[in-house]
């Protein structure tokens, strides 16, 4: 949700023109740097798997998100 706020800001002060460079830089790092978290804990949750499912199911999930199964 923070991602998405920051974002929002970010196009609110572009839309009424009141963003400095210095300012957009700042705003800036602020929303990588959430992008990078938010990116964190999802891709990290796809790890997590790998200890839970077992081969079959994961050779399901891998198919179910449109990846390529080996073989």
């Amino acid at each position: 949700m923070r991602y998405v706020s920051l974002e929002e800001g970010l196009e609110e002060r572009f839309r009424h023109r009141h963003v400095t460079a210095t300012e957009l830089l700042t705003l800036l790092a602020k929303i990588e740097e959430s992008r990078a978290r938010l990116r964190f804990v999802h891709l990290s949750a796809h790890l997590m798997l790998l200890d839970i499912l077992t081969q079959p199911q994961i050779e399901t999930y891998n198919r179910l998100r449109g990846y390529k199964v080996p073989g």
